[in-house]
């Protein structure tokens, strides 16, 4: 993943905030946009009120909220996981 992503991946070089997962999402998932303005005012607004454990639930929430399989982008996010499982596979066949 190194030699195809350096200098295009923030996560793999460990640099900076990586805003191009953000953008395909963007593209494949139009809706993604009004979603996030949705949970931003809602957190923004919970956040006035509630305790750290009842701002950690409504984190968990958003999270539970995400979905590979069924959101604009499953087709990208699903090849991502499956690229990782190739990877992990290749790397665990080189060290036995």
């Amino acid at each position: 993943m190194i030699d195809i992503f350096d200098h295009r991946c923030s996560l793999i070089n460990k640099q900076g905030i990586c805003h191009q997962c953000t953008e395909l999402n963007g593209i494949f998932n139009p809706q993604q946009d009004a979603q996030e303005a949705l949970v931003r005012i809602q957190m923004v607004r919970d956040a006035q009120n509630e305790s750290k454990e009842q701002l950690f639930d409504l984190r968990l929430k958003i999270l539970r909220e995400l979905d590979p399989f069924e959101s604009g982008a499953a087709e990208l996010q699903l090849h991502h996981l499956e690229h990782n499982r190739q990877v992990m596979e290749a790397y665990l066949d080189e060290e036995s």
